[in-house]
């Protein structure tokens, strides 16, 4: 009677964790739009190497932005956010490929990987994509990778 009552609390523990590993969330892609100001009088300003910067309202727009005419494509802060990072290169930047993970609920991972070229220039580059809308208080992970 001991092995059985032994071998039914077994399974129970292992039926619960199992049942933990599979309710386990995996990282999820985020999807993005990327932020250009090619066809604007605007240029990035105002923000950290290597320092993910949340923006939730025009006015916080406008502390990184610098524009001859502030025309440039407006952003539905009610709905979504842009994520600004900058840094710079080990050499010339050939391509930039981006991803957003979401880890759990407040914390993020933002993936950045310099595809570089053989030109001795080492450039600064910035990300700035728009998001669904993330909270202020949110963790974002950077992780730049130069290839």
């Amino acid at each position: 009677m001991k092995t059985i009552l032994k071998l039914t609390v077994l399974s129970a523990v292992l039926l619960i964790l199992a049942g933990g590993c599979f309710s386990c969330k995996k990282e999820t892609e985020i999807p993005f739009t990327e932020y250009l100001l090619d066809e604007t009088s605007c240029y990035w300003t105002n923000f950290e190497l290597d320092k993910v910067i949340i923006v939730n309202n025009d006015e916080e727009l406008r502390d990184y932005m610098v524009c001859a005419d502030f025309e440039y494509s407006q952003i539905d802060f009610s709905k979504h956010s842009l994520l600004l990072v900058r840094g710079q290169a080990t050499s010339g930047i050939r391509h930039i490929d981006i991803s957003l993970l979401k880890n759990t609920s407040n914390r993020y991972t933002l993936n950045v990987i310099i595809r570089t070229n053989a030109t001795a220039v080492a450039p600064y580059w910035v990300v700035s994509i728009i998001t669904p809308k993330i909270d202020d208080e949110t963790a974002i992970r950077l992780n730049v990778q130069n290839k």
